[in-house]
């Protein structure tokens, strides 16, 4: 059953990832979670807000209000995210206003929509084609796929690629290439980055995919390489997302 609220929240996240010169009514689109008045006040006033998370229990997606002399009033509506601040220290970074509300709004309306962060490690996986080039000259990226692992990262590079393919698959606790869940899944961890062929799921190298050859047009290719293939939760993940391989890399190993 399709959760309206969420639905509604969803597109006005969408919406207001960057606006120029936002009129109230536009800001308070993604601030369902607080009376009008008091979200303008700590917007306008304040330049910051704290918003309810579309994904992860203990994070929030923050708003922001820039008013420089000079330049055209922004507001960034939510497109990152921070997780609650566990640390009372001088170092510590202070949570923006409305956390409580924002956090009791989404348990209030989407529960069933949020997950407990148990992952140990946070990746990004770029699947990118070889032989295509974007708009800018630099090489097509088709997904960013967001990645909470149940395991250490760092364990997989010392495995054969057979059961480095697996070890990853095991540790795969949460995957999404929805830019808006993405931004909740990583918390305050650092990131690992990996690339992937978009052709057959073969790990990229400096100048070609390991798996299927293809070259890198103009030597774009990653700043490093490996040569582990996409294991099968994230095969499955950009099928059901209506991605098609011309062949996978991965078929005789799993």
């Amino acid at each position: 059953m399709t959760n309206t609220a969420r639905e509604t929240y969803i597109e006005a996240l969408t919406e207001s990832g960057l606006i120029e010169r936002p009129t109230p009514k536009q800001m308070l689109r993604v601030c369902p979670h607080l009376d009008g008045g008091l979200a303008l006040n700590c917007l306008v006033n304040g330049g910051k807000l704290a918003l309810p998370p579309l994904k992860v229990r203990g994070a929030y997606r923050c708003a922001d209000y820039y008013n420089i002399e000079g330049f055209p009033p922004m507001f960034f509506g939510g497109s990152r995210s921070q997780r609650v601040s566990t640390h009372n220290t001088a170092m510590s970074r202070a949570d923006y206003p409305g956390v409580l509300a924002a956090s009791e709004y989404a348990d209030d309306h989407w529960p069933e929509a949020l997950l407990e962060d148990t992952w140990v490690d946070y990746m990004e996986v770029y699947i990118q084609d070889p032989a295509e080039l974007d708009d800018t000259g630099t090489q097509l990226t088709k997904f960013v796929i967001a990645v909470g692992l149940s395991k250490p990262w760092r364990q997989v590079t010392n495995l054969p690629v057979r059961e480095a393919v697996q070890y990853w698959d095991e540790a795969i606790a949460v995957a999404s290439i929805d830019a808006l869940e993405s931004a909740e899944l990583r918390g305050d961890r650092p990131r690992a980055v990996e690339y992937n062929c978009a052709r057959c799921g073969g790990g990229l190298s400096f100048r070609a995919c390991t798996a299927c050859a293809t070259a890198f047009r103009g030597n774009n290719g990653p700043l490093r390489g490996w040569n582990v293939p996409l294991p099968p939760k994230l095969i499955e993940l950009l099928h059901d997302n209506g991605h098609v391989f011309d062949a996978l890399a991965a078929s005789e190993l799993v």
